[in-house]
């Protein structure tokens, strides 16, 4: 069982899923290796892509904010509403065994939820770094191979990798199937599945869960999609940025929901 597909890329899609573990020792196909370095260099280049601190996402309706910093630091402010979710804020830093879930208008302090729970954050960091990212030094899919298929009437390069999720919880030794959708022409990510056979994956018809990307831009030499989208959300606009200058002390300290969603700016360029 994994944890929550990226809760901040995809909302307050906040479910548990099953992905076909791969085989044990798949034989990478030369093709596949080939396109997955196109799609490496459409992306901005492997050297580039290493020197990533930290991605910043944020919905441009300021409804969702994401700091992630790899490779066991995460902060999100989010306001949900009308969800049951609401409006909240968590963060986890997995170096300090630190986690907190504040809620709403809560004026208590959170309790400390500890490393069991600071470990389910590694889930959202590694997500963020699939989605925006493709690849970096903490993260590695592994091409095993290729075939052509269709996304609404576009035809895309889908290359199969396995990608191992070190530490985060009941992740298996052997790693996860996880297909990129490559546009032919640019070779950049048009949708990341993760295929699945349990209820919740197949009830929506393709018995998988994906994230489409759309609208690239240069972002510091790196290709970023301006939109994404999945199973209930089909088009969010967002923004992503890199190596932001944060507050380090967000990660110290149980977090605010009243500080807000700009609160991860560092203080000297808080307005």
């Amino acid at each position: 069982m994994m944890y929550a597909i990226c809760c901040s890329v995809l909302g307050s899609l906040l479910i548990t899923r099953t992905s076909p573990s791969p085989p044990s020792s798949p034989r990478a196909d030369s093709d596949a290796v080939a396109l997955w370095e196109q799609a490496i260099d459409a992306k901005g280049g492997r050297q580039r892509l290493s020197t990533v601190q930290n991605i910043l996402e944020s919905y441009t309706d300021k409804t969702l904010v994401g700091l992630y910093v790899p490779p066991d630091r995460f902060w999100r402010w989010a306001d949900d509403r009308p969800t049951r979710l609401g409006v909240y804020v968590v963060m986890d830093n997995l170096e300090r065994s630190l986690s907190y879930r504040m809620e709403g208008n809560t004026a208590s302090p959170s309790q400390n939820l500890g490393e069991r729970h600071a470990k389910e954050g590694l889930w959202e960091i590694y997500y963020a770094q699939l989605y925006y990212l493709v690849e970096t030094q903490w993260l590695k899919p592994r091409p095993v191979q290729v075939h052509s298929g269709m996304i609404e009437h576009q035809p895309v390069d889908i290359i199969q990798t396995v990608v191992h999720f070190p530490q985060a919880p009941r992740a298996v030794d052997a790693g996860y199937r996880v297909d990129f959708h490559l546009d032919k022409f640019s070779h950049l990510p048009l949708e990341i599945a993760f295929p699945s056979d349990d209820s919740q994956g197949t009830s929506y018809g393709r018995g998988t869960y994906y994230v489409r990307l759309a609208d690239y831009a240069d972002e510091n030499g790196i290709q970023i999609p301006r939109k994404i989208g999945h199973m209930r959300k089909p088009d969010i606009p967002v923004t992503v940025q890199f190596n932001v200058d944060y507050d380090a002390n967000i990660f110290e300290r149980p977090p605010s929901v009243k500080a807000g969603p700009d609160a991860w700016r560092s203080r000297q360029k808080k307005s």
